[in-house]
């Protein structure tokens, strides 16, 4: 369901008045003080375009007012006229700064937070508007509500983490000087942290714990903790062939291109029987993605990369001809695990093992999404993962969750050589 701006202001008046506070002023917004709207943060720019998608669906009477700072290339938006990338420069991609910089201008320029019902914003343009807005006043933000995606990621990750903290110290403050407005009106805001990996520490790069911050900062505040019943669970739906290619390279010469050429023969026998010819296959590096894509256009199988270094751009035509059908077999990065609602496909291959328990957790999770029958998951498995694998299969079979092989540093490697050494069956969490 979703409200629009007038809606959520209404909600947060009902909500003073229910709680006996005295509103004010803070002399913008047109006198409107009250929280409206929602800020939505990710760190993929894929999956926030995908955020406005569908909520262009669901709002059949267009009433929302979106706007969006993340790149040049997601921009579009009713509320404002945007300013465009020089069209002398052609249709080639313009450089991540060149695209951070028409963002920014973008926000200061054209938005308005009172023409704002959603915002959809990565956590450093996010941290950049705030720190800017002494400056440049793009807009007067005052959410009603924050959602803050794959949050583990975001407090984890030192790329993010530190844009995270800036963002939280702006809206959610308020265990300190109660007499303070901004503490007050930070006490109406609801946030919503999601995440298929919820952990039970997160550590920071100062190797503090990011989680028990966060549980001390809204501590008092009503915390409300939500699980599926699949928490750290693979799904039932989905079948897992495990194939060890030790044991098959015993049977015969076993090399790089022998892998390659399994991997080729099992991408045929899958597109032979999907239902919607859609086919995800990972890996750890680039080198090894590119080899992949290779291989398999030599048999005359059309497939694309997905890593870091194809660009947002390159990405963007990826998913959508992944996405529309025309793309059979998209080959991953790590990159493509989180932050991507990937409802149609129905088979995920990992060419090289997940690292650790988190990454099999969300790569395993693009497909037999929201309950859907008949997702496969072909895992190839080498000397290195036999370990990780058995531990994980363990889990599975006994119907238990995998967060018991989470740990601080998310190596699963590490975490069951500490077990090893100490006798013990429970993690580092536990």
């Amino acid at each position: 369901m979703f409200l629009n701006a007038e809606e959520i202001a209404y909600k947060a008046q009902k909500e003073v008045a229910t709680q006996k506070r005295l509103s004010f002023s803070r002399g913008s917004n047109g006198g409107d003080s009250h929280p409206k709207g929602a800020i939505v943060l990710s760190y993929s720019k894929e999956l926030l375009s995908q955020v406005y998608s569908q909520a262009r669906m669901l709002d059949l009477k267009e009433r929302l007012l979106i706007n969006r700072a993340t790149s040049s290339l997601q921009m579009k938006t009713p509320v404002v006229e945007f300013i465009t990338p020089d069209k002398t420069k052609g249709e080639r991609e313009l450089s991540e700064e060149e695209q951070f910089e028409i963002s920014i201008k973008n926000v200061i320029n054209n938005a308005s937070w009172k023409l704002t019902d959603m915002l959809l914003v990565t956590p450093v343009v996010m941290s950049h508007i705030l720190q800017s807005k002494e400056k440049y006043d793009p807009y007067d933000i005052n959410p009603a509500v924050i959602v803050v995606d794959e949050f583990d990621e975001l407090l984890q990750n030192p790329a993010y983490g530190q844009h995270m903290l800036t963002i939280l110290r702006k809206f959610a403050s308020f265990q300190t000087d109660k007499g303070n407005p901004l503490a007050e009106m930070n006490r109406l805001r609801q946030f919503i942290f999601t995440g298929a990996t919820i952990p039970k520490t997160i550590a920071t790069q100062a190797g503090s714990d990011a989680l028990q911050q966060m549980q001390e900062w809204f501590s008092g505040s009503g915390i409300r903790h939500i699980r599926s019943e699949n928490c750290h669970r693979i799904s039932a739906m989905v079948e897992q062939e495990w194939i060890d290619l030790d044991a098959v390279g015993s049977m015969g010469k076993h090399s790089e291109e022998s892998e390659l050429n399994l991997l080729v023969d099992l991408v045929r026998r899958s597109l032979d029987v999907l239902r919607h010819n859609s086919i995800m296959i990972f890996a750890d590096s680039k080198k090894s993605i590119d080899k992949i894509c290779d291989a398999l256009l030599r048999a005359d199988i059309k497939n694309l990369p997905y890593y870091q270094d194809t660009g947002l751009q390159g990405r963007q035509t990826t998913l959508q001809l992944f996405f529309s059908g025309e793309l059979p077999v998209m080959v991953c990065s790590n990159m493509a695990a989180r932050g991507l609602d990937t409802m149609q496909v129905d088979h995920v291959i990992q060419y090289e093992f997940a690292k650790n328990v988190v990454d099999y957790i969300h790569r395993v999770g693009r497909t037999g999404r929201m309950g859907q029958r008949g997702g496969v998951v072909t895992n190839m498995v080498r000397k290195g993962d036999q370990e990780l694998v058995e531990r994980i299969r363990g889990l599975i079979e006994e119907g238990q969750p995998m967060d018991k092989l989470f740990s601080r540093k998310r190596s699963l490697r590490k975490n069951i050589k500490r077990q090893g050494s100490q006798g013990e069956e429970q993690s580092e969490d536990e």
